[in-house]
C-alpha cells in the first residue's frame, strides 16, 4: 500500500501527496472557498525539473474556481508540466477549450490516473 501524506484537508476536500515523485490526489469537492488551498497544494508540490501529476479522479469540480485554480498553476511553471489525470469528461472538455496557450504546460491523460 502507498503511503499517503496529506497537505490539505478542510470538510470538503483532502490534498495528498504520494511518494515517490510528489504526485498529488485530490479527493472532494473542489469550488471557490478552498481553490485558493489547490493552487498553493500544487506549488507546494512542484519540482522546477519535472511534470507533476494530479490524480483527479475522486475530485468533482463544483464550480468554474476549480478549473481556474488548475490553469493559474499551470501558467505559472517555469518548467515542466501539470499532467491531469482521471478528469470527468464534461470537465477534460472544458479544460481542453480554456487552456489554449497552455497547453504546453498542461497535459490530460485519458484512463485514469497513472499513481493506482
Amino acid at each position: 500500500m502507498v503511503r499517503t501524506r496529506p497537505i490539505y484537508a478542510d470538510s470538503q476536500l483532502v490534498v495528498e501527496q504520494l511518494p515517490p515523485g510528489g504526485e498529488l490526489r485530490f479527493t472532494g469537492e473542489i469550488d471557490g472557498r478552498n481553490a485558493p488551498a489547490v493552487t498553493r497544494s500544487i506549488f507546494g508540490a512542484l519540482n522546477s525539473r519535472s511534470d507533476l501529476h494530479l490524480d483527479l479522479s475522486a475530485a468533482e469540480f463544483r464550480d468554474e474556481t476549480g478549473l481556474d485554480a488548475l490553469l493559474v498553476a499551470a501558467g505559472s511553471l517555469r518548467s515542466g508540466r501539470l499532467v491531469l489525470h482521471g478528469l470527468p469528461p464534461l470537465i477534460e472538455a472544458a479544460i481542453r477549450a480554456v487552456a489554449c496557450g497552455r497547453s504546453e504546460k498542461l497535459a490530460i491523460r485519458v484512463g485514469g490516473p497513472r499513481m493506482r
